[in-house]
């Protein structure tokens, strides 16, 4: 087997990587080619961010559609140019589209067990270097996810921060006072009564409360109680929390609005994907998508 054909690449210490691609620049190989094939199935993301990765190494790429449904053996991208380049770009283009992917995947099952109701969200992005911040919301959207628990400009806030405004009515009052602005309370994990709590939010103009694992066996009494105080039309419920695909059935039978999925998502496997240097470049198929 050829270095074309495998893609080698040697490290020594203090060098950095021996290519192989420099190997076979100075043999009089000019010009090289590779593929990045998925191992299974699952949502492509992180096309854009692929092929400028690619561009920056002086390579020509085509890279699939951003949230694309790929199967294993299918090629996701591909490139060609100077044969280091092409070395290099193992150590770059499979991670790129590989981490983001899985969280797409991810993010589509919780969306495909959760159907119509409740919305699918994971704010657990913000967990996460903030570097990768763009990547996995993109992956969020591309998987048919939300990166926030409201559409528009809102506020989060916990219970004793709005004590400490002066109780619900003048605490949300004062944090809602610009207009257009939703208020997200954050209700206590430990408190004298949920669902009396999670009245009195609403009632005081409260948009969205979000419960957490704390409150699972409170979650039909709460929004009980919110429709007997005829407050349950007015206000968003979301429960949040590293919630598994077990847990969505059960939670999918509460009355709930949004499930905000947690780290089970924002921290997603790596959908796998191979690297292949090809060899020469020769007649290529055509990826629909970018380049």
């Amino acid at each position: 087997m050829t270095a074309a054909a495998t893609g080698c690449q040697v490290h020594l210490p203090g060098g950095g990587p021996l290519i192989w691609g420099d190997v076979l620049k100075r043999a009089g190989i000019g010009r090289a080619s590779a593929v990045v094939v998925a191992r299974e199935a699952g949502v492509l993301s992180g096309s854009a961010a692929a092929e400028a990765e690619a561009k920056r190494l002086g390579l020509d790429v085509q890279v699939r559609f951003e949230g694309e449904s790929v199967f294993p053996g299918q090629a996701v991208a591909r490139v060609s140019g100077p044969p280091a380049a092409v070395s290099q770009a193992r150590e770059t283009l499979v991670g790129t589209l590989a981490k983001p992917s899985g969280i797409a995947t991810a993010a589509l099952a919780y969306v495909d067990a959760c159907g119509d109701r409740p919305r699918v969200v994971c704010t657990a992005w913000r967990d996460q270097p903030p570097a990768l911040h763009g990547a996995i919301r993109q992956a969020l959207k591309s998987g048919g996810a939300s990166s926030f628990l409201a559409d528009g400009p809102h506020i989060e806030v916990e219970r004793e921060q709005v004590a400490r405004l002066g109780g619900w009515a003048e605490g949300l009052a004062t944090l809602s006072a610009s207009e257009g602005i939703a208020v997200v309370m954050e209700m206590a994990d430990h408190g004298p009564d949920v669902a009396a709590d999670a009245r009195a939010a609403a009632a005081a103009g409260a948009a969205i409360l979000r419960l957490g694992p704390a409150h699972r066996g409170h979650l039909g009494r709460v929004a009980q109680t919110l429709r007997d105080a005829g407050l349950r039309d007015r206000v968003v419920l979301a429960y949040g929390g590293d919630i598994g695909p077990r847990d969505v059935c059960l939670l999918k039978a509460e009355d709930l609005d949004i499930l905000d999925v947690g780290a089970a998502v924002a921290d997603a496997a790596l959908l796998d994907m191979a690297y292949r240097v090809t060899g020469y470049e020769t007649e290529r198929e055509d990826l629909p998508g970018h380049g």
